[in-house]
């Protein structure tokens, strides 16, 4: 487990802004996954069964409880006291989850991901929060096909006019796209009802939204960092 430092010194985010918290499941005992399943309410239990594989129910269970866990410390930092297996959630219109801290005032906002081997937890006192983590190894299939599918028109053709080089340094820079794109429809709390190439990122000299065809992109402050063999993207703009 580590904490996340997505902010550089040079950022224009003020206050508190968010933490991101990274939990590498690579080699852990059962005995810890076994304490971060004993976590988790009926509701995600039922879900965890639902899943065919043992890995993907492991996955689950360690990433869903890690995400109890980090709440329960942001909650203890604001003063309150609350066990990781007390929370509650519910569900946003569009699929956006939100928790319901019992007996405290406080309701912080969140967002989980985690891939085969990573959990990360994005968490701040308010505003809208995504994050996302995706393995950067190269993926079956061809790049322009992967790149038409998903991402922007700009996107596609910066990526693209890098593929002749070193084929897996072109599939970095789409995870990087990729990882962003995903952070930010989950900050925002639409799934995927919103199209992919409706919005474009830029990706130096830090990320920027330069584009999205339905809301305005002033105070998003975005980060992407590799962690390992991973591809970790930031999502956050506040209520100021």
């Amino acid at each position: 487990y580590r904490f996340l430092n997505m902010r550089k010194r040079d950022s224009a985010l003020s206050g508190p802004g968010p933490v991101v918290h990274v939990l590498r499941m690579d080699g852990m005992d059962a005995d810890r996954v076994r304490e971060f399943s004993s976590l988790l309410d009926a509701e995600e239990r039922t879900r965890r069964a639902r899943l065919r594989r043992e890995t993907d129910r492991v996955l689950f269970s360690v990433a869903h409880g890690f995400l109890r866990t980090c709440l329960s410390r942001a909650a203890q930092e604001a003063g309150g006291t609350v066990h990781p297996g007390a929370w509650r959630f519910a569900t946003r219109e569009g699929g956006k989850p939100e928790v319901r801290p019992p007996g405290i005032d406080f309701f912080p906002v969140f967002s989980l991901s985690h891939a085969r081997g990573v959990a990360a937890v994005a968490i701040a006192a308010e505003g809208m929060i995504g994050v996302d983590a995706e393995g950067c190894k190269a993926e079956r299939g061809e790049l322009r096909d992967m790149a038409r599918i998903s991402l922007a028109e700009e996107e596609r053709a910066d990526l693209l006019a890098r593929r002749h080089g070193d084929g897996a340094a072109a599939w970095r820079r789409f995870f990087r796209y990729w990882t962003l794109k995903e952070a930010y429809v989950k900050a925002l709390g639409v799934g995927l009802s919103k199209p992919l190439d409706s919005f474009a990122f830029r990706l130096c000299p830090a990320p920027e939204l330069v584009r999205d065809a339905d809301r305005d992109t002033d105070g998003w402050f975005f980060a992407s960092r590799r962690v390992g063999s991973f591809r970790l993207a930031l999502a956050y703009k506040g209520n100021a």
